[in-house]
């Protein structure tokens, strides 16, 4: 303190020339602190620097004999080592965490506006908080490095910011080894990441760093680490932390960074976590690898009904990639059946024709015949072509999946168009009496008699069967929730 009338015995203590017993001098101050009148507040910077126990030890003593009119203010990366818990338990603390600093939306408005003499409309600021999850030194070092800028997209302007980043993050991690920043590289490659995950890529990578140790060590040390969920399992670094460590390594080490980005991917897929691992394929440029993957694992989602879930995966596709490869224009029939858009469907159709016609792949044969048939009773009209290409396509390829029971689902239809209803309902009871009841071959089968039961007027029927159909999609198994 600078004021000199301000613990007098405490400043001899310190002056004196003997050696400093801790014990005496922590009497002594907490002696002085008794004797203040006003409420004073306590500031400790940057705790998590101090590593000597003698410190912790003074200031548990002040804890365990707090002074009247006393508050202590700590700010550290990580909890310290101290005996907070019963303050905690008398709710005596209050924990001010990185979420809790973040700015919302509104602040960030505010923020710009005492900075700078310009107006954001609600998108520009909610890309603000998006892009720096209302960090407030990010936001501060974005405003200072465009300020004489034309405000457009954050992310067009990302260069502006990338430098101030980089000797940002060069600070941070200075005081690590060169395999710990090696590591947090490695890292940084992932959109989010736990222990398994990690100790995959160490033991790929031939790394023999513990992931425990390390994932334990990112938390104490607070580095822009981001919990994912209440058990602390899943964990991601602040998105401008994260580029900045990626780009970082991907202009130093190329090679490795797209091998760990492989390896991120392969962790993803044995889990069969499809769309994760989409991603991190898209991020290496590994477009060949998302193909392959896609046709691997899309008929899984559409036999749980889950047809959207492709729609995002094929998303993240080039265009030429969707107008040119013949799984992809597949993949794409199979939504457009979903969502009705059979001008684009005409479209896929015309340009699929000769490619198919070339193909030895029964399946992609089938397929398309499926298609062809779909179109013609939907689009055309035309029963009877409709039903002849479902039946060639079912010669073709069977295989009891969604491919076969949407085929049946035009074949019943087809009858039914025809004049034929009776044969086409008795297929379906056929087709429903073959299959466990959660199988997606009865579903669509019921989903449909209930479709054919309405158009012909049968809605005491259709009403039965369409109870029946929801008890099933809801109580069986998660794999039909789709179809509730």
């Amino acid at each position: 303190c600078s004021q000199p009338e301000y613990f007098p015995d405490t400043r001899k203590l310190l002056n004196s020339t003997h050696l400093l017993n801790l014990e005496i001098f922590s009497e002594q101050i907490l002696n002085e602190l008794n004797e203040l009148q006003d409420h004073f507040v306590l500031v400790l910077d940057d705790y998590h620097v101090v590593h000597t126990p003698e410190i912790h030890k003074f200031i548990n003593s002040l804890l365990k004999f707090p002074p009247k009119n006393f508050q202590l203010v700590i700010s550290c990366r990580r909890d310290p080592p101290l005996n907070i818990r019963h303050f905690i338990l008398y709710d005596r603390l209050l924990f001010l965490r990185g979420a809790d600093l973040a700015f919302d939306q509104a602040e960030i408005n505010q923020l710009i506006r005492s900075m700078e003499n310009k107006t954001f409309d609600f998108d520009q600021i909610q890309e603000f908080h998006d892009w720096t999850e209302g960090w407030i030194l990010g936001i501060k070092l974005f405003l200072e490095s465009s300020r004489d800028a034309a405000f457009g997209s954050l992310r067009d302007q990302s260069d502006t910011l990338s430098q101030n980043l980089h000797y940002l993050v060069e600070h941070v991690i200075q005081n690590f080894t060169s395999e710990d920043q090696e590591l947090l590289s490695v890292t940084s490659c992932c959109n989010r990441f736990n222990e398994s995950l990690l100790t995959y890529l160490f033991r790929n990578l031939g790394c023999h760093r513990s992931s425990s140790e390390f994932l334990q060590n990112l938390q104490e040390q607070n580095l822009f680490i981001v919990p994912l969920d209440d058990a602390e399992e899943w964990y991601r670094f602040h998105h401008l932390f994260q580029d900045i460590l990626r780009k970082r390594w991907f202009q130093t080490n190329d090679e490795r960074a797209v091998e760990t980005i492989e390896l991120i991917s392969r962790w993803f897929a044995e889990r069969q976590e499809v769309e994760e691992c989409i991603e991190h394929l898209v991020a290496a440029n590994k477009i060949d690898s998302c193909v392959s993957i896609i046709s691997q694992y899309r008929f899984r989602e559409y036999n749980k009904g889950q047809w959207w879930k492709v729609v995002g995966w094929l998303n993240k596709m080039p265009r030429h990639l969707l107008d040119s490869n013949t799984d992809l224009m597949l993949a794409q029939l199979w939504s457009l059946g979903y969502t009705w858009d059979r001008a684009m469907a005409n479209q896929l159709l015309t340009s699929l024709a000769p490619i198919i016609k070339k193909s030895s792949d029964p399946l992609k044969q089938a397929e398309f015949l499926f298609h062809q048939s779909f179109n013609e009773l939907f689009t055309n009209s035309n029963p009877a072509l409709a039903y002849e290409l479902g039946n060639e396509s079912k010669r073709i390829f069977s295989e009891d999946n969604i491919l076969d029971a949407r085929r049946e689902m035009v074949l019943a239809m087809s009858q039914q168009m025809a004049g034929k209803e009776q044969e086409g309902l008795q297929a379906l009871i056929n087709l429903e009496s073959t299959f466990d009841s959660a199988h997606v071959m009865h579903l669509i089968a019921k989903n449909t008699r209930i479709f054919l039961l309405l158009l012909s007027g049968d809605f005491i029927r259709a009403y039965e069967v369409a109870q029946r159909f929801v008890f099933i999609a809801r109580e069986t198994s998660p794999s039909s929730e789709a179809w509730s």
